[in-house]
């Protein structure tokens, strides 16, 4: 404020500064999306079952995604065990606070450098990029945070392809930076249809054709 009165006075407006009288500042408190407690999936998504919702109790979804994406068996994946509560713990969870926000992703990757974490959206039939990982590591674990009017929460992915082929005949789009079918592949679309780039109300979108 004080540099554009000076610009004002320099340029010879005749004006002089004597006080302020009044100032308004507006905020907004900033709410990171972040996954918390249990909600159901969506009625297409449940039916695919290329997702495994966790049935958590706690504001923990992020741990119990991770820890079962390590660790699959073939009956109740959904299930929040003793076993599973024992192998959770074999990762660094340092620094680490819940519900797990986006932006702290980067740390749990830091703590835990065999493991890259990519975060998904969904609404409405489109698949959309919340958040891709930086790195190329031995781990990849696909999570889709879902919403309802109360809460987030995140669930594995257990098959991105078998997720976004079952939308073949609809455009999958993606609001993140994926711009080439390598960008694709990076995500772990395997998938036998052709990726082709389009774009769609300025986001990247990849029609599955």
């Amino acid at each position: 404020m004080m540099e554009s009165m000076a610009i004002l006075l320099m340029g010879g407006s005749g004006w002089k500064f004597v006080a302020v009288q009044k100032l308004d500042v507006n905020t907004v408190v900033y709410e990171p999306l972040k996954g918390s407690s249990y909600i159901p999936l969506p009625k297409c998504l449940a039916d695919n079952k290329a997702v495994i919702n966790l049935k958590n109790d706690d504001s923990q979804c992020f741990k119990w995604c991770l820890a079962r994406s390590l660790n699959s068996v073939e009956k109740n994946s959904e299930r929040v065990t003793k076993e599973l509560r024992k192998q959770v713990e074999e990762l660094n969870w340092n620094g680490i606070t819940f519900p797990v926000a986006l932006n702290e992703i980067d740390k749990f990757e830091r703590n835990n450098t065999d493991l890259s974490v990519n975060v998904f959206s969904y609404e409405e039939h489109f698949v959309y990029t919340l958040r891709i990982s930086k790195h190329e590591r031995k781990d990849v674990v696909d999570l889709l945070l879902i919403s309802n009017d109360s809460t987030n929460h995140y669930c594995l992915v257990n098959n991105l392809s078998k997720l976004l082929s079952s939308q073949a005949s609809n455009n999958v789009c993606f609001a993140g930076d994926v711009s080439t079918v390598s960008e694709a592949r990076k995500l772990s679309i395997n998938t036998n249809n052709t990726a082709i780039n389009t774009q769609q109300s300025g986001q990247r979108c990849l029609s599955l054709v």
